[in-house]
C-alpha cells in the first residue's frame, strides 16, 4: 500500500503518461537515466538556487557562487529531490516508504562515537531491504 506521498507521486506519474508499477523490477536504461536526469537537474537547483545562486568568478562553467543560503529555494529544491526520488521508485515499482521505514530502523541500530560521527557498533544491523520490498 502506497503512503500519502508515494501515492501522491503515483497519481502525478498518472495524469502525465510516466510509467507507474506495483511490483519492484529492473527498468530500461532510456527510462532510468530519464529518472536520473530528473533528480540530478533537482540537485542542481539546490545547488545553484538554495546554496549558491551566484557565480564567483564571473567565467562562463564556473560552479562555485558566494554561500548565500536561501532556505525557501533549499526547501523548495529538497522537495523537488524527494518527489523526483519517489518518481523513480514508482517507476521500478518500489514502494520508498517502506524502503525508508528499512532504512531508518537500521539507522537507529547505530551508536554515536561521541564526536558526531555516527557509525556501525555492535548492535547494527543493514537494512531489510529485501523484506521492505515484499521480495
Amino acid at each position: 500500500m502506497a503512503f500519502p506521498i508515494q501515492q501522491q507521486v503515483i497519481d502525478f506519474h498518472t495524469k502525465f503518461g510516466h510509467p507507474v508499477r506495483d511490483v519492484p523490477q529492473a527498468i530500461t536504461e532510456g527510462e532510468a537515466m530519464q529518472a536520473y536526469g530528473f533528480i540530478e537537474e533537482e540537485l542542481m537547483e539546490l545547488w545553484e538556487d538554495g546554496l549558491f545562486p551566484s557565480p564567483s568568478c564571473g567565467e562562463p562553467g564556473c560552479c562555485m557562487g558566494e554561500y548565500e543560503p536561501n532556505v525557501i529555494e533549499i526547501a523548495d529544491a529538497l522537495g523537488d529531490v524527494v518527489f523526483t526520488a519517489y518518481g523513480m521508485a514508482v517507476r521500478h515499482g518500489i514502494d520508498l516508504d517502506r524502503v525508508l521505514a528499512a532504512i531508518c530502523e537500521s539507522n537507529m541500530s547505530k551508536e554515536a562515537n561521541g564526536m558526531g560521527k555516527i557509525k556501525k557498533g555492535p548492535d547494527y544491523f543493514p537494512p531489510r531491504i529485501r523484506e521492505a520490498l515484499g521480495l
